[in-house]
């Protein structure tokens, strides 16, 4: 979403940041706002420096309001629409965009993820999937099966009808297996080999994970209650990683524990035996999470 993802001090070379997460500030310029894609935290204000005067801004990074207008500017006899959160916020605002492009009034269409699924629009002969690198470089370890998903997913929006379809895939990865896999539609190659890693590292299906985040506006709080809640926690069978600092959002410091094991109802047990046991402001436990971001 948004015109540029990365806003820096052109002399520090600071990243700008939200005030309450630890996520860079995304540049829209439809309004000339900084905005968290978080806490929807947001400001028409460029921070001041040390001199007190707003600082000098550099921005980079592509997101679909500057991927907008780079095709309207290169192909200018074309009507480009985009759909993205920020053009979908009104009711039935998808399924006007989308008859919209079905119809023909919009010659190429422009999003974020939401336009890679489920669309079946004959039509349409080229996709191009822009940067999957970023899904790729995600600290989760499903960010593979994820990529392979998505590439396969937005691949399949092309060539639905009599007419045949190409897609393209900008990486800098090009050897990377779950792209190889991707682009040549090998399932069961995929499969085989993500399994693989997955036994090595001892990560689903090979193993259950319960994830345990402890929040709080102090930090020091939150790794206490991280700290209360491995007191009363102890199976030799049942691996604890963490705890470990995560990103802070809307304001609150986190701490996460990832509980690793092969008995899902025993794991389950020692968890509840240690909830009861601390203060429960602030925690929230994932059994078997689809994300660790």
């Amino acid at each position: 979403r948004g015109y540029m993802t990365l806003l820096k001090d052109a002399i520090t070379q600071e990243v700008l940041m939200c005030p309450n997460c630890d996520i860079s500030l995304n540049y829209h310029k439809h309004d000339n706002t900084l905005k968290c894609h978080q806490c929807d935290y947001q400001t028409k204000q460029i921070p001041k420096g040390s001199d007190n005067q707003p600082l000098k801004v550099v921005g980079s990074g592509v997101g679909t309001q500057r991927l907008q207008e780079y095709l309207e500017h290169r192909f200018p006899n074309a009507k480009v629409g985009r759909m993205d959160r920020d053009t979908t916020t009104r009711k039935h605002a998808h399924e006007k965009i989308l008859t919209a492009f079905r119809n023909h009034e919009y010659d190429i269409l422009v999003g974020t993820q939401m336009i890679a699924k489920g669309l079946d629009i004959p039509n349409v002969t080229l996709v191009g999937i822009l940067n999957i690198d970023t899904a790729l470089g995600h600290e989760d370890f499903r960010s593979v099966e994820d990529t392979f998903n998505l590439i396969l997913q937005a691949s399949g929006r092309s060539g639905r009808g009599e007419k045949q379809g190409e897609v393209i895939v900008q990486t800098f990865n090009v050897d990377h297996y779950a792209i190889q896999y991707a682009v040549h539609n090998q399932y069961k190659s995929f499969f085989n080999q993500e399994m693989q890693y997955r036994k090595m590292a001892q990560y689903p299906p090979y193993t259950y994970l319960i994830s345990i985040v402890f929040s709080d506006e102090k930090e020091s709080d939150a790794y206490r209650k991280s700290q209360d809640f491995l007191k009363h926690f102890n199976d030799e069978n049942i691996k604890v990683l963490g705890p470990s600092f995560i990103l802070r959002l809307r304001g609150f410091h986190r701490v996460r524990i990832i509980l690793k094991g092969k008995n899902l109802d025993e794991m389950l047990r020692q968890v509840h035996s240690a909830y009861d046991k601390i203060d429960k402001g602030g925690i929230r436990i994932d059994v078997n999470p689809m994300t660790l971001m």
